[in-house]
């Protein structure tokens, strides 16, 4: 009975010493990211309108993989140039960096640049038998990089498309 009471003792004491480890706080390796809600975000990243490409352009459209699955990033490929709508105003954006494979006239990693804040993208393309003269983006990822000092990342999906009449 004693040789009982020993093993029953040791479990409870290795139970406390086990859940006492699973409360303690997380040290060095907590997570320190913080998420905006969805008003604030919809207020900040806004939908653009229909773009259109010109003659021998190619356009990359990145919608949203939120639920709005709205467009909020164009790039053209001719003039690097690229749009967004930020606090409810358009705003344009120069490239300023551009590595990886280039998907007609797009590169799968890139950054573009204005006065208040930075754009980094990162995608991943696939051939499409559907898609004629473009490519399809299931995922990316789009960082806006505010210059005081927070950045937002959001999950993107889009095409490469290209007008070549």
């Amino acid at each position: 009975m004693n040789i009982f009471r020993y093993f029953y003792a040791l479990f409870i004491i290795t139970v406390v010493i086990n859940l006492n480890a699973c409360t303690t706080s997380p040290g060095r390796y907590s997570d320190t990211s913080k998420t905006i809600d969805e008003n604030k975000f919809n207020s900040l990243i806004g939908t653009l309108r229909p773009q259109r490409i010109d003659k021998s352009d190619c356009g990359l459209f990145l919608w949203d993989k939120t639920q709005r699955r709205n467009l909020i990033f164009f790039a053209s490929a001719l003039n690097s140039d690229a749009k967004m709508v930020i606090a409810e105003e358009e705003v344009d954006l120069k490239r300023k960096t551009a590595e990886g494979n280039n998907v007609l006239g797009h590169f799968m990693q890139q950054t573009y640049v204005s006065s208040s804040f930075n754009v980094s993208l990162s995608f991943v393309t696939e051939p499409s038998g559907n898609t004629r003269n473009g490519a399809i983006i299931p995922q990316g990822t789009l960082r806006f990089q505010q210059n005081e000092g927070w950045d937002l990342v959001i999950p993107v999906a889009g095409i490469v498309s290209c007008k070549t009449y």
